[in-house]
């Protein structure tokens, strides 16, 4: 792992490229990739080659997805433009929400699942998200309002979470479990971690990241090996998970 400069506010930018460097899921995909659009290609030879002198010219390319990185700005939101402008050489999961009525009629909507936003711890948050509710719509079959809807994750060998830090002119301090999670009929477990220190109006991330050699935490320049992730922390902002195992059901 190599440090990546911070040129005044692009600690946003750094913590996504560190985490997407040891993301195997998106590296794989992406070593099939030959780009012709220049985001794309400077973004791969940072991610495959690595050197610091290849930095710059993915810093000039921002603008061409609507990020300043002279700017402060935020990780999820930067993380959402990459992701969707590399959409077409990925492979997603799946969300699928269920309308049930009294009834009998039922309407389904899939859509790709990018990055799962939960509040609160993650295996909760996921339990949360996936929990039936009622909620106030018309059906069309029989005119009746009230329906319980309900929601079906389906990842595919990409994971990414955000959780909820930020609502309007507050963060959330809460502690997130960073042990192995269940998600769909598969174990997953922590690849790297976006860390926000700080407030809503201000702070700064980093990101740990698990290598070959072991796990590193990289702050901007300054990248260091450390012993483990902890099993709790305040910090975690996205987390990047990879598949492990498969849960057999009876």
């Amino acid at each position: 792992m190599i440090g990546l400069r911070n040129y005044g506010n692009n600690c946003f930018v750094n913590t996504v490229v560190q985490a997407l460097r040891c993301y195997n899921p998106v590296l794989d995909s992406l070593l099939r990739v030959h780009p012709d659009d220049p985001f794309t290609k400077t973004l791969c030879d940072l991610l495959f080659q690595g050197g610091e002198s290849l930095y710059p010219s993915f810093i000039k390319q921002l603008p061409s997805v609507g990020v300043d990185p002279y700017h402060q700005g935020d990780a999820h939101e930067f993380l959402l433009r990459m992701i969707d402008k590399l959409e077409d050489h990925l492979e997603f999961g799946t969300t699928t929400s269920t309308l049930t009525c009294a009834c009998g009629h039922v309407l389904t909507n899939t859509e790709k699942l990018i990055c799962l936003s939960v509040s609160g711890d993650i295996s909760d948050g996921i339990a949360q998200y996936l929990a039936p509710e009622q909620v106030d719509a018309r059906c069309e079959q029989c005119g009746d309002t009230g329906m319980t809807k309900s929601m079906q994750l389906m990842p595919s060998d990409i994971l990414i979470v955000h959780t909820k830090r930020f609502t309007l002119g507050n963060k959330l301090h809460y502690d997130i479990n960073l042990s192995p999670i269940v998600c769909g009929d598969s174990r997953w477990k922590i690849t790297a971690v976006c860390n926000h220190y700080g407030n809503y109006d201000g702070g700064h991330y980093t990101t740990c990241a698990r290598t070959s050699s072991g796990w590193y935490m990289c702050n901007d320049e300054i990248v260091h090996k450390v012993d483990n992730l902890p099993k709790t922390s305040p910090l975690p902002y996205i987390l990047f998970y990879e598949r492990y195992g498969d849960i057999v059901r009876t």
